[in-house]
């Protein structure tokens, strides 16, 4: 798993409703922290860019409308 895998999201938006905050978090791949979403039946893995703390700050500093 390359750099390339951690940085690749999903295009459809996040149905909070859905999503649950559960599970190991932070997760490290190849030393990179990473953040762990379930979302519609799997595991969503996204890389952490700004060493974030918790699992909130994560989605607040990476939204795409900041």
């Amino acid at each position: 798993m390359g750099k390339e895998y951690l940085q690749r999201e999903s295009d459809e938006p996040i149905d909070s409703a859905v999503v649950a905050d559960v599970g190991d978090n932070p997760v490290f791949i190849d030393g990179q922290q990473c953040w762990r979403r379930y979302k519609f039946g799997g595991w969503v893995t996204r890389l952490d860019e700004y060493d974030c703390e918790s699992v909130t700050e994560f989605r607040r500093m990476h939204r795409n409308d900041v």
